[in-house]
């Protein structure tokens, strides 16, 4: 009786240490699911593994950007791992290309305005305007503002600041005289608005600038006589060339760019229209003055129509 007593605690301890062998063996499956987790298997909805938090970010050669227009010069020597839409540090640039680095509004990719006398693509010239196209009619409005604006008048701009040289305001009119095409357009007559020494009819401009034309250098020329002849820079970083003066200021036209859309952007940059003189460096005596005539704000039309 004894013996059969302790053959039968015998296999009940048997029992008890299979059963044990096989919970601690569960256990060990469950810990092996778990580094297969970590080693491969997709993780839970919602959750990224530190593998595809990696691979969102990729290690970027950044190029020296002084002017933060988005296009660098040189290698600056630093990378970075930027994720798509991720913007490189301050003062430096994922691309690069800039061949005008003090200027943020000239750029690779940017599109070119033409006649400005500025590289602003940087693809090596600038873009020359179509001609004025005859029969052409400019908007029957002088920048009265009791008036109603006309749905073609895209912008704005009465001189009428630091107006020294002038019997009468300035009025400018961008407007959309055939469908994408915008123009220039003077409604006023400077008439005794001239540079200092003379030679008005080809150092008198009209310029878009910053919001303080005073804080903008006089654009310096070699001749201005050769102006129409030969290419010079009468564009700087805060003053871009709009079109020559004539000796008065007649109601005629110039093309200044096509669609609104880009000339709204360049008005956003540059929201001051300004009438000025060219300083001319002929070498010896022969030096002429720049100076500012007036300026005053472009205002948008916020009712303007473009042509379909």
């Amino acid at each position: 009786m004894r013996i059969h007593i302790l053959l039968l605690l015998f296999a009940a301890a048997l029992s008890a240490c299979s059963s044990g062998s096989t919970a601690s063996g569960d256990a060990g499956l469950s810990a092996n699911d778990g580094e297969a987790a970590d080693t491969g298997a997709a993780p839970p909805d919602g959750a990224a593994s530190s593998g595809d938090a990696a691979a969102a970010c990729m290690e970027v050669k950044l190029f020296k950007d002084t002017d933060s227009d988005g296009v660098g010069t040189d290698p600056s020597g630093a990378s970075a791992c930027l994720k798509p839409g991720d913007a490189p540090p301050a003062g430096q640039a994922a691309a690069q290309g800039d061949c005008k680095p003090d200027d943020s509004s000239v750029y690779p990719g940017r599109a070119e305005v033409c006649s400005d006398q500025l590289d602003d693509d940087c693809d090596g010239k600038d873009l020359p305007c179509p001609e004025t196209r005859p029969g052409i009619v400019i908007p029957d409005w002088t920048c009265d503002e009791s008036q109603p604006v006309p749905s073609s008048v895209l912008a704005h701009a009465l001189v009428t600041e630091k107006v020294d040289k002038m019997q009468e305001a300035a009025c400018f009119l961008f407007f959309e005289a055939l469908p994408g095409e915008i123009y220039l357009a003077a409604k006023a007559y400077m008439k005794t608005g001239d540079c200092q020494n003379g030679f008005d009819a080809n150092r008198r401009m009209a310029w878009l600038t910053v919001q303080d034309p005073d804080a903008c250098k006089i654009i310096r020329l070699e001749d201005a006589g050769e102006l129409r002849r030969k290419p010079q820079p009468m564009s700087s970083t805060c003053r871009k060339f709009l079109r020559l003066m004539d000796d008065s200021l007649s109601s005629d036209t110039t093309y200044v760019g096509k669609g609104a859309g880009e000339i709204l952007r360049r008005l956003k940059e540059f929201p001051t229209l300004q009438i000025g003189c060219a300083e001319v460096n002929f070498g010896g005596a022969f030096q002429y003055k720049g100076e500012s005539l007036g300026y005053g704000p472009v205002k948008i039309n916020p009712n303007f129509q473009a042509m379909k």
